[in-house]
């Protein structure tokens, strides 16, 4: 895999290399790289916000602990409020905005959640796209003070 982007006008990349073991249980992590508007928003049960699942796209990839995926909210859908789960939550605010009850966050913005976090969120009047992710925190370096 080589990687070489490029784009005359420019573009905003997040790129997170090499943040996890390649083999859990004997499974090896597959590299997946597909045009994400080619995929389908799905309802999900929350009026107003539908989801493209982005990670794991095929059962081989399920022993790993993160799902990742995009979530486009309509203009102020309000989301009931949700405890962030064991291994954290990861949200970086593509387009658009919104509001949680400890601020406003806009295009650009990167949240990291932690476990136990309540997320109690709504967009604005011109809605978001949020890049989401969960159980990434189960491979973080924890500081060397905490044993």
């Amino acid at each position: 895999f080589e990687h070489a982007p490029s784009s005359t006008e420019g573009n905003l990349l997040l790129v997170r290399l090499r943040q996890y073991p390649n083999a859990v249980e004997g499974t090896i992590r597959s590299q997946v790289a597909f045009d994400t508007k080619s995929i389908s928003w799905v309802d999900t049960d929350i009026p107003g916000i539908q989801e493209k699942c982005l990670y794991p796209l095929d059962d081989t990839q399920k022993v790993y602990p993160e799902r990742q995926w995009l979530e486009k909210w309509e203009s102020k859908t309000k989301m009931p409020p949700k405890t962030i789960g064991q291994h954290g939550l990861e949200i970086f605010v593509v387009d658009g905005s919104f509001t949680d009850t400890e601020g406003s966050y806009k295009k650009g913005d990167w949240l990291r959640l932690p476990n136990g976090y309540i997320l109690d969120a709504s967009s604005t009047t011109d809605g978001c796209t949020l890049l989401c992710k969960s159980g990434g925190f189960m491979f973080a370096i924890p500081p060397d003070n905490a044993k």
